[in-house]
C-alpha cells in the first residue's frame, strides 16, 4: 500500500513538472505578422498581447483610417498565428483534451482558427512564428 501511494505521489510530481515545463515553453511562444509590403509589422506573445509594432515611412503616407485598418489586420493575423501555434504545441505535448480546451478559448476570442481566406492580401505577408528563448 505504501509503495503504491509513493508511486502515485511520484507520478503526480512528474505530471506537475511536465505541466510547468509546458507552461513555460508556451509563454515563450511569439508570432509576428506584416502587411505584404512590410508597411506595418507586429509581434505578439502567446496571450496575443502586442509586444512590438513598426511602421514603414510609406505606411505613414496614407490616411489615419488606412493605417488603423492595417494595424488591426496584422494584429489579428499575429494573434491567430500564435493561437494556431499554441494549439499545435499543446496537441504535441499534452494531447487532445488540453489542445481542445485551448482551441475553444482562442476561438471564443478570435473566431475560427483554421479559417483560411486566400483573398485576404494581408495574410499573404505573414511571417512565421518564433520561440523567444
Amino acid at each position: 500500500m505504501r509503495r503504491r501511494v509513493a508511486e502515485q505521489i511520484e507520478q503526480a510530481q512528474q505530471r506537475a513538472e511536465k505541466m510547468t515545463d509546458f507552461t513555460d515553453r508556451l509563454k515563450a511562444l511569439e508570432a509576428e505578422a506584416t502587411t505584404p509590403h512590410d508597411d506595418v509589422w507586429v509581434r505578439v506573445n502567446s496571450a496575443g498581447l502586442l509586444l512590438d509594432i513598426a511602421f514603414s515611412d510609406r505606411a505613414l503616407e496614407g490616411t489615419a483610417d488606412q493605417l488603423s485598418a492595417m494595424v488591426k489586420q496584422v494584429y489579428q493575423d499575429a494573434q491567430r498565428k500564435v493561437a494556431q501555434a499554441a494549439v499545435e504545441f499543446a496537441q504535441q505535448e499534452m494531447g487532445d483534451d488540453i489542445a481542445g480546451r485551448m482551441r475553444g478559448d482562442y476561438e471564443s476570442r478570435l473566431g475560427e482558427l483554421d479559417e483560411d481566406d486566400d483573398t485576404d492580401d494581408y495574410r499573404d505577408g505573414l511571417r512565421g512564428m518564433q520561440w523567444n528563448r
